[in-house]
């Protein structure tokens, strides 16, 4: 049996355990067997190697390299070299990171380059440095190498009423639709202090009536980003990109491709959308239960799937 909590279901009489975005297909003798993505997987957790097999294969990535989390002095020069061309600041994160934790985005000078790098290294061996590029990230729930949900972030933040400081919003909002499908709680932390320091603001300081106060810069659920379901006003092209990606991976079956569309109402060129990472274990919940749009049963899509494949 397995150690973790498992929701675990059948079809046509095969096991399968599904937990946090995880599907595993069970085992004949009743043990929890592989995952339904195979072998593929590993790579994927991989950010730079699957950034690499999208580059070879034509596809847009943001330039960028991994570092071992000793190579200090080789990452520094390598931000200077980059840094010097990305017109957007640099991004330092976790090369193998999940749920939006310890990234730094929009880094411009050496000493901030220098702090996050640290911060980084502190928890992961190897660090993602790489050009940080314009435009909302988008989800793309892929199954069977099919884009069937589409869904985007607001990074954390909070509205302003003139009367209320912007701690005091952040605790409302926290208190009304904290840890939800749709949104995960606002934590204010030094890098969210100092995005309000760079705007001349304080969590003391009274935002006027409808003024948004951003508190974040990645659009990741986990990280307080509102969820705002984009299936239906996505133009097309992205989605046959996108298939087009996720089909370069034998066997991936699901898959949440991360991808930053400056504009997702005009159609793909190379240079107004890169692919950021193929997530190979997304979420659910957030496609069921968006903030704003509709609702996406991509979980009865998954369970049609595995009915058609495994007919019994």
């Amino acid at each position: 049996m397995p150690h973790r909590k498992y929701l675990v279901f059948r079809v046509n009489g095969v096991a399968h355990y599904f937990s946090h975005g995880s599907l595993l297909v069970g085992n004949t003798d009743g043990s929890v067997g592989p995952s339904v993505n195979g072998a593929i997987g590993p790579l994927l957790a991989q950010k730079d190697l699957t950034n690499s097999v999208l580059r070879g294969h034509g596809f847009s990535v943001p330039e960028g390299l991994a570092f071992h989390r000793d190579s200090t002095d080789e990452a520094c020069g390598y931000f200077a070299a980059l840094a010097a061309t990305a017109a957007r600041g640099v991004c330092v994160k976790p090369a193998n990171g999940r749920k939006g934790h310890k990234v730094h985005v929009g880094l411009r000078d050496l000493p901030s380059f220098r702090s996050a790098f640290k911060l980084v290294a502190k928890h992961y061996e190897r660090v993602l440095i790489e050009e940080t590029v314009e435009g909302a990230v988008y989800r793309f729930f892929c199954l069977a190498g099919r884009a069937i949900a589409i869904r985007y972030g607001l990074p954390a933040n909070v509205e302003g009423d003139g009367v209320h400081s912007i701690a005091d919003l952040v605790q409302l909002k926290n208190r009304t639709s904290a840890d939800t499908p749709s949104r995960r709680r606002i934590r204010v932390k030094q890098p969210e202090e100092r995005m309000l320091v760079e705007k001349g603001m304080a969590m003391s300081t009274i935002p006027r009536a409808g003024e948004i106060v951003w508190l974040g810069r990645t659009s990741n659920l986990h990280q307080g980003a509102d969820t705002i379901d984009a299936t239906d006003t996505v133009h097309p092209s992205y989605i046959a990109i996108v298939e087009q990606a996720v089909q370069r991976f034998p066997g991936l079956t699901l898959c949440g491709a991360d991808v930053v569309i400056a504009d997702a109402s005009v159609a793909a060129t190379a240079s107004n959308h890169h692919f950021l990472e193929l997530n190979d274990d997304p979420g659910f919940a957030a496609h069921h239960h968006p903030l704003v749009g509709n609702s996406r049963d991509v979980a009865g899509a998954i369970v049609e799937y595995l009915m058609l494949r495994d007919p019994g």
